[in-house]
């Protein structure tokens, strides 16, 4: 997950972004985020990973963020509702080329209260939805 997440302001300092599912689903939905301290809208969402072994040119921009068109949900053995949100983030990695990240969230309902869980490990999904997830970034020129 990406340790530093802020929102980037041309008048202000730089702004935690707090949750990064919101943050994701915000600009996956085109929603525009105002700076809290002069309520304009931030130009960019800047991501800084804590990468292991020695890897640098960690911090980056996202250019572009997008979620399947239908998320896909079930139930569990609780019998809460879980949706599944994967996410295909394109990034302007700073000093390289762009890249691609695909983190992913399940979001468990039990009761009135919902739980965010991040996906740990490596994307698994069905390829239909990596398919709506490539050709939404395809139609945008990516």
């Amino acid at each position: 997950m990406a340790t530093i997440r802020q929102y980037i302001c041309k008048r202000c300092p730089p702004s935690n972004a707090g949750n990064l599912f919101d943050a994701l689903l915000k600009k996956a939905h085109g929603e525009s985020v105002k700076c809290r301290r002069c309520d304009t809208p931030y130009e960019s969402l800047r991501l800084k990973f804590d990468f292991g072994l020695g890897a640098t040119n960690s911090e980056c921009t996202a250019l572009d963020c997008f979620t399947p068109g239908k998320i896909q949900q079930w139930r569990d053995e609780k019998n809460s509702k879980v949706c599944f949100y994967p996410f295909l983030v394109i990034l302007k990695r700073h000093g390289k080329a762009n890249a691609i990240w695909l983190p992913y969230w399940h979001l468990v309902t039990k009761g009135k209260k919902f739980i965010k869980k991040y996906g740990q490990w490596a994307p698994f999904m069905d390829s239909y939805l990596f398919q709506d997830l490539l050709q939404q970034a395809k139609k945008k020129g990516y």
